[in-house]
């Protein structure tokens, strides 16, 4: 029974240095001295840890997170703020905010 022999080209392989598997060159980013040291798998692994760690930690990072999420919002509240047209969510909470139960007209205040 002949074994099928299987060459392989070491030189296109490298090794990753954090999960240790030898891989094709092109599983790997590029940099000003070559090539990194981890694969992209492991790379876009460890920097979602470090986003999720810091978005828990930083509360400024999590702030512009959630801008960035909520970019159209934002967009939409500064147009009808600065055309005086604010939307109707504004306006309810700036009356709650007023005293003034919106659901009856009535003020909250008054016993």
């Amino acid at each position: 029974m002949d074994i099928p022999v299987v060459t392989v080209d070491l030189t296109d392989l490298k090794k990753c240095t954090h999960c240790g598997r030898f891989l094709p060159k092109t599983e790997y980013s590029k940099n000003k001295n070559g090539l990194q040291s981890w694969c992209k798998k492991c790379t876009n692994e460890a920097t979602k840890m470090r986003n999720k760690q810091r978005y828990h930690d930083d509360p400024a990072y999590r702030d512009k997170v959630l801008r960035a999420k909520n970019a159209k919002y934002y967009e939409e509240r500064a147009r009808a703020i600065a055309n005086n047209t604010e939307g109707p969510r504004l306006r309810e909470l700036v009356r709650l905010t007023q005293g003034v139960d919106i659901r009856y007209g009535e003020d909250v205040n008054d016993d």
